[in-house]
């Protein structure tokens, strides 16, 4: 049998000089990384001066030469690729095609403008729109059930207490679980972003004639049951 290799001990002092000389090494890097990052994004042209990308407030549905918009293109190259950081990546994009205007991302579950009252959400003309069906189990024994649609990637315009927005929904994997759905607002004045998503934020957090239910995972408000109990009998 051969015999056990004894471990050395390294001393204090040199373990502490090897400590900072590994984290001087990685912060190098990572400042080297950031900045050849962003310097390419907005030294690439990312998105042309003159590209055309409807906008929610300009009206205009643009005139398209490719199959696909600058900004689709550039989300495809990026996903079919080694990625980094999507989040960072679109933001950069989004701000390169819509100079002047504020962007405002978020994925918090509660800000989905879809369950605002009020809002009139719409597709932009000539924009991609991808999504995944599911199958949505019926609200109660012998009824029908649906489908349901899980957006990838589209462009929409949000029309919301007379102001008009840009929304982009980008669906991407930063997990090898579950995927990423992230939004992305634009506007002129960030201040009525953020009013729009406190008021979408409010309405998602309160009850309307529903009760919590935990169901797939997490707690959905069922007005249906709300419905049913106001039907029920309580008389002994």
């Amino acid at each position: 049998m051969l015999p056990r290799r004894q471990a050395q001990k390294i001393p204090s002092g040199m373990l502490a000089a090897m400590r900072e000389s590994n984290q001087a090494i990685l912060q190098n890097m990572e400042e080297d990384f950031v900045r050849l990052t962003l310097a390419d994004l907005r030294a690439s042209s990312i998105i042309p001066a003159d590209a055309i990308i409807p906008s929610a407030t300009s009206g205009d549905d643009g005139n398209l030469k490719d199959s696909h918009s600058p900004l689709y293109e550039k989300f495809l190259k990026h996903t079919s690729a080694t990625r980094v950081d999507t989040n960072t990546y679109m933001t950069e994009v989004i701000r390169a095609a819509h100079p002047g205007s504020a962007v405002v991302a978020t994925r918090d579950f509660n800000l989905n403008v879809f369950n605002l009252p009020g809002a009139r959400i719409r597709q932009l003309p000539k924009t991609e729109m991808d999504s995944h069906l599911y199958f949505l189990e019926p609200a109660k024994r012998g009824s029908s059930g649906g489908l349901g649609a899980s957006i990838t990637f589209g462009c929409c315009s949000v029309e919301w207490a007379s102001k008009k927005f840009l929304m982009y929904i980008i669906q991407f994997m930063e997990s090898p679980y579950f995927p990423t759905t992230q939004f992305f607002y634009v506007h002129e004045d960030e201040l009525a972003i953020n009013e729009m998503l406190v008021a979408v934020g409010n309405f998602a957090t309160e009850l309307h004639e529903e009760i919590p239910v935990y169901a797939h995972g997490w707690w959905e408000h069922d007005h249906q049951l709300w419905l049913d109990v106001q039907k029920a009998n309580w008389d002994d």
